[in-house]
Protein backbone atom coordinates (compact mmCIF):
# COMPACT_ATOMS: atom_id res chain seq x y z
CA UNK A 1 0.00 0.00 0.00
CA UNK A 2 1.39 4.10 -0.68
CA UNK A 3 3.10 5.98 2.17
CA UNK A 4 0.37 9.20 2.49
CA UNK A 5 1.37 12.21 4.07
CA UNK A 6 -2.02 14.27 5.03
CA UNK A 7 -1.33 17.82 5.84
CA UNK A 8 -4.68 19.70 7.37
CA UNK A 9 -4.71 22.19 10.21
CA UNK A 10 -8.50 20.86 11.39
CA UNK A 11 -7.39 17.73 13.42
CA UNK A 12 -10.92 15.94 12.58
CA UNK A 13 -10.15 16.05 9.05
CA UNK A 14 -6.58 14.80 9.03
CA UNK A 15 -8.08 11.95 11.75
CA UNK A 16 -11.28 11.46 8.94
CA UNK A 17 -9.16 10.77 6.33
CA UNK A 18 -6.28 9.00 8.35
CA UNK A 19 -9.14 6.47 9.52
CA UNK A 20 -10.61 5.99 6.07
CA UNK A 21 -7.48 5.99 3.48
CA UNK A 22 -5.46 3.83 6.70
CA UNK A 23 -7.70 1.44 8.99
CA UNK A 24 -10.07 0.69 5.71
CA UNK A 25 -7.87 0.87 2.91
CA UNK A 26 -4.47 0.09 3.97
CA UNK A 27 -2.47 2.90 3.61
CA UNK A 28 0.53 3.98 5.35
CA UNK A 29 -0.55 7.47 6.88
CA UNK A 30 1.67 10.37 8.33
CA UNK A 31 -0.31 13.23 9.81
CA UNK A 32 0.91 16.56 10.00
CA UNK A 33 -1.22 19.73 11.24
CA UNK A 34 0.55 22.59 9.33
CA UNK A 35 2.68 22.85 6.20
CA UNK A 36 5.90 23.25 7.99
CA UNK A 37 5.61 20.19 10.31
CA UNK A 38 4.69 18.22 7.22
CA UNK A 39 7.55 19.81 5.48
CA UNK A 40 9.86 18.42 8.37
CA UNK A 41 8.28 15.02 8.27
CA UNK A 42 9.00 15.14 4.40
CA UNK A 43 12.48 15.70 4.82
CA UNK A 44 12.83 12.88 7.63
CA UNK A 45 10.97 10.33 6.66
CA UNK A 46 11.93 10.16 3.13
CA UNK A 47 9.51 9.47 -0.23
CA UNK A 48 5.87 9.59 0.44
CA UNK A 49 3.93 8.35 -2.47
CA UNK A 50 1.14 10.66 -1.82
CA UNK A 51 1.00 14.06 -0.37
CA UNK A 52 -2.87 15.14 0.40
CA UNK A 53 -2.94 18.83 1.84
CA UNK A 54 -5.25 21.72 2.86
CA UNK A 55 -4.36 25.08 0.94
CA UNK A 56 -5.74 27.28 3.78
CA UNK A 57 -3.14 26.70 6.74
CA UNK A 58 -1.62 29.57 8.95
CA UNK A 59 2.01 30.10 7.88
CA UNK A 60 2.27 28.32 4.49
CA UNK A 61 -0.25 27.53 2.57
CA UNK A 62 -0.47 24.17 0.29
CA UNK A 63 0.42 25.40 -2.68
CA UNK A 64 3.74 26.60 -0.99
CA UNK A 65 4.30 23.57 0.37
CA UNK A 66 3.65 21.47 -2.73
CA UNK A 67 5.99 23.50 -4.47
CA UNK A 68 8.91 22.95 -1.48
CA UNK A 69 8.42 19.21 -1.54
CA UNK A 70 8.68 19.09 -5.52
CA UNK A 71 12.19 21.59 -5.22
CA UNK A 72 13.04 18.24 -3.57
CA UNK A 73 11.26 15.57 -5.51
CA UNK A 74 9.96 17.13 -9.10
CA UNK A 75 7.53 14.41 -9.26
CA UNK A 76 5.68 14.14 -6.09
CA UNK A 77 2.22 13.07 -6.28
CA UNK A 78 0.10 15.36 -4.47
CA UNK A 79 -3.68 16.45 -3.93
CA UNK A 80 -4.98 19.89 -2.96
CA UNK A 81 -7.94 20.73 -0.51
CA UNK A 82 -9.71 23.27 0.16
CA UNK A 83 -13.31 25.01 1.02
CA UNK A 84 -12.92 27.52 -1.62
CA UNK A 85 -12.91 26.80 -5.11
CA UNK A 86 -8.82 27.54 -5.87
CA UNK A 87 -7.78 27.85 -9.53
CA UNK A 88 -4.93 25.91 -9.91
CA UNK A 89 -2.97 23.03 -11.78
CA UNK A 90 -2.87 20.35 -9.17
CA UNK A 91 -5.33 17.71 -8.52
CA UNK A 92 -8.42 19.49 -6.18
CA UNK A 93 -10.64 18.82 -4.33
CA UNK A 94 -13.49 20.68 -2.57
CA UNK A 95 -14.46 20.55 1.06
CA UNK A 96 -16.70 19.36 2.47
CA UNK A 97 -16.36 15.97 0.03
CA UNK A 98 -17.38 12.53 0.49
CA UNK A 99 -14.19 10.22 1.67
CA UNK A 100 -15.51 7.82 -1.06
CA UNK A 101 -14.64 11.04 -3.97
CA UNK A 102 -11.23 11.18 -2.18
CA UNK A 103 -10.46 7.86 -2.20
CA UNK A 104 -11.65 7.68 -6.34
CA UNK A 105 -9.01 10.53 -6.19
CA UNK A 106 -6.17 8.99 -4.66
CA UNK A 107 -6.53 5.69 -6.32
CA UNK A 108 -6.66 8.07 -9.52
CA UNK A 109 -2.99 9.69 -8.73
CA UNK A 110 -1.80 6.24 -7.37
CA UNK A 111 -2.03 4.83 -10.21
CA UNK A 112 -1.02 7.14 -12.82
Amino acid sequence: MARILVVDDEASVRTSIKYFLGKIHGHEITEANDAFQAFNSYREKGKFDLVITDYDMPGMDGIILIEKIRAINPLQCAVLMSGNKIKTDLVFIEKPFLLAKLFLIVSRVLSS
